[in-house]
Parts: C-alpha cells; structure tokens; sequence
C-alpha cells in the first residue's frame, strides 16, 4: 500500500524523530537547569513518607519546588493510602544509587521514558494512516502532552503522574489491539493511583474483558479486585478532609437554609459554626481527633450523594460553577514551578512550554460552555463510529474516554471543595485526549478489528505468492 507509514521507509525515520523531539522537550523541562517541577501542596509525604525521604533543605510547601531529597528514618510516614505512583517512586531511588540523598529528576527521568513509551504505541497506532496525517497526528499529541501542565508533574510525587500515564500509555494499547497484559498494566498504573481513579476501574476491566476473549476476562477481574482494593482500604483520615471542606465551604455556605441542609446531612445544628471553614485551617475542629471520629460516623459521601439526589438544582449549580470559576486554571496558580536558588519570586510559574495550556485556558476564559458544545460532538462522533463496523473500537474507545472526562469532572466538582481546579487534571487530559481522535477522524484509515485482540500467529502460506521460497524477499519483523 504505497504512500502508507507501515512502509519501513517511512516508519523507521518518523519513530525515532519523534521520539527525539520528545524526549529533548521533557529533558530542557525536567533535567537541564534551570529545570521545574511542581510544588508540594502537602501531599508528597503520601508517597515520600513510606520511602523516609524528607526535603533537603526543610520544606517550601507552595511558593517553591523542592527538588533535593534526604533519607532518614525521622522522615518516614507510613500515609495508609495506596498508590501505583509509590513503586515508580522506589524504582526512582534505586535507579538514583546509594546514599543518602535523592534527586527528584530520577523520578522525572522515569515519568518521561513512561512518556515516551506512550508516544511510541501512538506512532505504531497511526500505522494504517497516511504519512501526512500520521505525522500531524503524532505532532499535535506530543505538542499537548508535552506542555508544562503535564510534564511539571513528572517533577513531583503528586500521585496523578501515574495517573496521567497510565491513561496515555491504555488509550493507543487499546486502539492497536495490543497484548492484554500490556494493556492491563497500563490500566493498573491508571487505576490504582488513587480511590479517586480507582472508582472508575471498571472502564478498563470492561474493555479488555470484551475484547480480550479468556485472557480479557482474568485481566478484567483482577482490574476489578484493585479497584475494590484501592476502595476498601482507603482510611477513613483519606476522606475526612475533603468531606469536612465540602461540606462547611461548598454545601453550606451559600445555602439560603444552611442548618437544614446540615440536618439532612446527619450533622448536628451546632456544627453550622464551622460553616466557612475548611479543613486546613487551624482552627478547624477536625484536629480534635474526639470530634473526627463523630464526624466520620454521622456523614460520608453516601450521605452527600443522597443529598445531590434531593437538591438536583444544587448540584447542577456547583457544576456549572466549577465550570465557570475552576476549569481555566488548567495549572494550579499556588504551586510554584521553581526552585528557590532560582531567584524568582515565591509561588513563580514558569511561561515556557505553556501555549497549549494558556490556549484553552484562555478558551475557558471567553466561553467556558464550549466545553459542553465539544463534548456533545464528540459524542455524536462517538455513536456515529460505533455504528460503522470499522470503526467501532475506536468509537468505543472515545465513548469511554467521554464517560471518565464527565465522571472525573463531577467527582472535582461535587466531592471536593480544595483545589477543584488542579482535580480537574484529568478531566483536562481526556479533553485533550479527545482533540487528538478529533483530528484523527479526519483522515480516512484502514480498515480495523472491531473485537478482540489480535492473535498473533504466523500468516499462513497460501498467503504468500506462489514462488520460489528462496527466492522471496523477507520482511524484517520489526516493520511489519
């Protein structure tokens, strides 16, 4: 098929050139001084705690990024929460050697080569394409992804790396009908990076159990055994926080009948004083461990569901908050990209590598409803390709994507009151997500399987031309 990137002419130039572009945007971002990564928001000790590791030089929580690390044992905290970002994060200070200090950008380097391993199962999906539109394709994804909105995460020990590539490393696994157990790790990465992610664990088990025949179906139960896993074992401190701050700075505080609400809530009516509070200021009463314990048996989030069913209006107002005061930050504005031997202000952020970011968020800015406009093409898009035999696994695909965005969207919203914007981080990534196949349904492809994965055996004979064997030039095996 002349003109396609499967031939190796084509293939073997644009695999390695854009895996050099790549990996030189994530080295001047993340290696090359002056390097950024993310501040901590006081959340790294979830995953730095279990490995002793501590701030070299004490913390600087929001207005710097602290890249230097030192193992002690008066730094280990056993956090109680799982997360598939810890074993990246050990992986990370084995590869950094002995001793007793730890920099960053071993993680960063680790979260970049899970990057480009992404990229490089795009470039094998965009096989049956053009090389034109293969290259534009490949182009704008490395553009987007390679934006400072997700690569100064890379530089953290924010649980949403994995999170984030998990998702990228799933999305072209399941277009090319890759390995199950390629594809399933790469949803264990996605799933159990969080409870957050972990409640949408079933996306993945489904896929993988509907086209990966008897392997699909192991995979699919065990992507379903983590995510009740990671659900189950969250502690109960885990939910505590954010509860109290919905509750106190959300539900409450602008409701025209607020001891009501919190009455039915389960909360007493003497609690309304804490109405404005969140839980991270000092005077906030879910330090008294006494009071926590009560609080954690009169309410949960089964409590809060309830109460959106009941007040529908409500619910659909906070959503359309979020959207209007939230969505644009699409980079959290208290966390700083920089070191403090920078020399820039506390709470700096870096402007390089940040058109695409600044672009929807200037988008959001001007019309933040065209969010909804592009969801709902992209939906009809969606039923429209799933309808079309050769293209409904990657309607499905889309679908898929659309339904976690949504999810993700309302779980920042309507569980959570403290930085709802930097929550909508993968809301942001299955946007993105969608523009990339938005420009892929542009191109005409190949035909493609509709069901399960690919079983990978030999071509048969009466496949090849009838000649003489040693006379048939052979394919190497690494283009086909």
């Amino acid at each position: 098929m002349a003109g396609l990137i499967t031939r190796p002419s084509t293939y073997t130039v644009l695999t390695p050139a854009l895996l050099a572009i790549c990996a030189s945007i994530l080295a001047t971002q993340l290696l090359v001084p002056p390097f950024i990564g993310l501040a901590d928001n006081g959340d790294f000790a979830k995953v730095a705690g279990p490995l002793s590791l501590g701030p070299k030089d004490g913390p600087a929580n929001f207005i710097y990024f602290v890249p230097d690390y030192l193992r002690s044992p008066r730094y280990y905290w056993n956090s109680q929460t799982l997360s598939t970002e810890l074993p990246l994060a050990w992986v990370a200070t084995k590869l950094a050697g002995v001793g007793d200090s730890f920099d960053i950008r071993w993680l960063g380097a680790l979260h970049g080569i899970l990057l480009l391993c992404a990229v490089y199962a795009l470039i094998r999906c965009l096989r049956p394409l053009p090389r034109g539109p293969a290259l534009l394709i490949a182009a704008v994804a490395v553009w987007i992804f390679t934006d400072v909105n997700y690569v100064a995460y890379f530089n953290s020990f924010y649980t949403d790396a994995a999170a984030l590539l998990g998702l990228l490393l799933m999305i072209p696994l399941a277009a090319r009908n890759a390995n199950v157990i390629l594809f399933s790790l790469a949803a264990l990465l996605f799933v159990g990076s969080k409870p957050q992610h972990a409640i949408w664990g079933f996306l993945p088990a489904l896929f993988v159990a509907l086209t990966g025949r008897i392997r699909g179906l192991i995979a699919a139960a065990i992507l379903f055994a983590i995510s009740g896993i990671m659900l189950h074992f969250t502690p109960p401190d885990y939910t505590a926080a954010p509860l109290f701050t919905l509750v106190f700075s959300k539900l409450t505080l602008h409701s025209p009948a607020p001891q009501a609400d919190l009455a039915e809530l389960g909360l007493p009516a003497a609690d309304s004083a804490f109405i404005g509070m969140h839980a991270f200021m000092p005077a906030a009463p879910i330090l008294d461990r006494q009071w926590l314990r009560q609080f954690e048996r009169q309410i949960n989030y089964r409590s809060v569901l309830n109460w959106y069913l009941h007040h529908p209006l409500r619910a659909l107002g906070i959503l359309d908050e979020t959207l209007t005061l939230e969505a644009f930050q699409m980079r959290a504005r208290n966390l700083s990209n920089f070191r403090r031997q920078d020399g820039r202000p506390p709470g700096a952020r870096t402007r390089r590598f940040a058109l695409w970011s600044d672009f929807r968020s200037a988008l959001f800015l001007k019309w933040p409803h065209h969010i909804l406009v592009w969801y709902l093409l992209v939906i009809a898009g969606s039923i429209r390709a799933v309808r079309t035999p050769s293209q409904a696994r990657l309607g499905w695909i889309v679908l898929g994507i659309v339904i976690l965005a949504i999810g993700e969207f309302c779980v920042a919203s309507l569980a959570d009151a403290a930085e709802t914007h930097r929550h909508l981080f993968l809301f942001h990534a299955c946007t993105d997500l969608t523009i990339c196949f938005a420009i892929a349904a542009a191109f005409p492809t190949a035909p493609t399987k509709t069901a399960g994965f690919p079983n990978r055996t030999p071509r048969p004979q009466s496949a090849l031309p009838e000649s003489d064997p040693q006379s048939v030039p052979r394919t190497p095996q690494s283009h086909r």
